[in-house]
């Protein structure tokens, strides 16, 4: 029981440290808005959408690596927006704090439970 607890909150703490914002790229580059070795969610007109971390980029087009492995190519003609992946520090500061008092209180219950479960 311990085990699931300690999982769970481990889960819910890491899901809400990141957090993807708009890049506004209509007058700029490629070049000038995508970096090498960063994660981003690039939407394409067409409607499909596709998030990987970037091994290239040229003013025409860029080309990454999907979460499975494989190599993808975008042409920049192609693309509707692209949100880059940043690290949201409200929410991971919320996800810590809670993480130090949910724990304790978790703790302190199952320390209780066992200790009437004992003496029943």
């Amino acid at each position: 029981m311990m085990k699931k607890i300690i999982c769970l909150l481990t889960i819910l703490s890491l899901i809400g440290c990141t957090t993807f914002r708009p890049v506004e790229y209509q007058e700029l580059k490629l070049t000038e808005l995508v970096e090498v070795g960063e994660t981003y969610k690039f939407t394409e007109i067409n409607g499909s959408v596709t998030m990987m971390k970037v091994t290239a980029v040229s003013d025409t087009e860029v080309t990454g690596t999907l979460e499975h492995g494989a190599g993808k190519t975008i042409q920049a003609v192609d693309l509707q927006s692209i949100e880059v992946e940043t690290i949201d520090g409200g929410k991971t500061v919320l996800a810590v704090v809670g993480g130090i008092i949910l724990l304790p209180l978790a703790l302190i219950y199952l320390i209780f439970a066992c200790v009437s479960e004992c003496n029943s």
